[in-house]
Parts: C-alpha cells; sequence; structure tokens
C-alpha cells in the first residue's frame, strides 16, 4: 500500500512536468500512459518492484530492469529517452541542494576516477590481465585462461551488439581500451573516452 501511493504521487508529479512516451502497465490490469502515444511501456509484475519509480533515476530503472523486476518493450533509442526523461523529471523538482548533488561535472567526475584509476597501472596489473580489462570474465571451460576469459568477454559483447566491420563504435568510460582495440581489430572504426589520466 505504501509503496502504490508514492507510486500514484510519483505519476502525477512526471505528467505534471513533461510528455513523456511512455505506458506504464501493472500487474492488476491498471495503466497510465504519461503521453498520448507511447513509445516504450514498463510492465511492472508484482506491488514491490514499484519502489524503482517512487523516485527514478537512471541507475534504480537500469537496477529494475537488469534484476528482471520490470519489463520492458521498445526499441532501444526510445528506452533510453524515456528512462533520462523519468529521472530529469524527477531531479527537476528535488531542492537547489539536491540538484546540485544530482549533476554531473567534468571536475566531479575526473576527481572520482582519479582516486579510483589513478591509484596506479603498476597496482592494476598486479590482478588484471595482460590487455586491462576488468569487471567480469567470460570463461567457457575451467582450464580457461584469465586472458582468453577475458578476451571470450569481449566478443561476447561485440557479438551482442552485432558490429560489423566499418561500423562506428564509441566506448564511454572505456578503461585502458581493451574493448575499443578489440573492436578494431575486428574492422570497426573505434573510439574509446576515459577522464583517467593513467588508463588514457
Amino acid at each position: 500500500m505504501f509503496f502504490e501511493k508514492r507510486f500514484l504521487r510519483t505519476v502525477e508529479q512526471i505528467r505534471s512536468q513533461a510528455a513523456v512516451p511512455l505506458r506504464i502497465e501493472l500487474w492488476n490490469g491498471q495503466s497510465f500512459d504519461f503521453c498520448g502515444e507511447p513509445s516504450v511501456t514498463v510492465t511492472i509484475p508484482k506491488p514491490s518492484a514499484l519502489r524503482y519509480f517512487i523516485a527514478p533515476s537512471l541507475d534504480t530503472l537500469g537496477e529494475a530492469f537488469v534484476e528482471g523486476h520490470i519489463k520492458v518493450q521498445g526499441k532501444a533509442k526510445n528506452v533510453f529517452e524515456v528512462a533520462e526523461g523519468l529521472a530529469r523529471s524527477m531531479t527537476a523538482k528535488l531542492p537547489s541542494a539536491f540538484q546540485w548533488l544530482a549533476n554531473h561535472s567534468r571536475e566531479r567526475d575526473r576527481a572520482a576516477i582519479e582516486y579510483h584509476y589513478d591509484v596506479s597501472n603498476d597496482f592494476y596489473q598486479l590482478f588484471l590481465d595482460r590487455n586491462m580489462v576488468y569487471s567480469c570474465a567470460y570463461y567457457r571451460t575451467e582450464a580457461d585462461t584469465l586472458e582468453a576469459a577475458q578476451t571470450q568477454k569481449l566478443d561476447h559483447i561485440l557479438n551482442k551488439l552485432r558490429l560489423a566491420p566499418g561500423e562506428r563504435f564509441l566506448d564511454i568510460g572505456c578503461g585502458w581500451g581493451a574493448l575499443i582495440l578489440r573492436a578494431a581489430q575486428h574492422g570497426a572504426n573505434a573510439t574509446g573516452i576515459t577522464l583517467s589520466r593513467n588508463q588514457f
């Protein structure tokens, strides 16, 4: 009941801010359109998933989707635009001090990156593979080396994107560049962006 009341308040707040091309369908048959012709439909299968929409941000919406708490229908471009629109409509209602915290700046982001990634490349080389790939790895067998698992992960990403030779590929927050290098090896015109001096 608590989540439902807060959710309904959020719906009205978003509607008063902007026309977001979104339809939300609830487990009980209720639906909410945020404009005349929605390009994205989000299905919320149970009441507990409403918590992701009480104060929607790109983080909470992404988590809800990745964890399987919501279902999303629509073209990827439209989905990203709707998520951004939801997050922006909530930020606009925050007090000015919170708006300042919610916004990024290059200087703040660079400081965060330097704290995390510019410890030293020597440090990261202690436990990363030779291409300095971080996050997860994709092991197909127990015999796979770390290097093989990381290459398999990069190939898995590029296969899911269906990246073809001659296409342009942009990696924002590219780390030490392993994914763009792999994309280039497959014939793509790849560009990476990083705020980290050491990664650059």
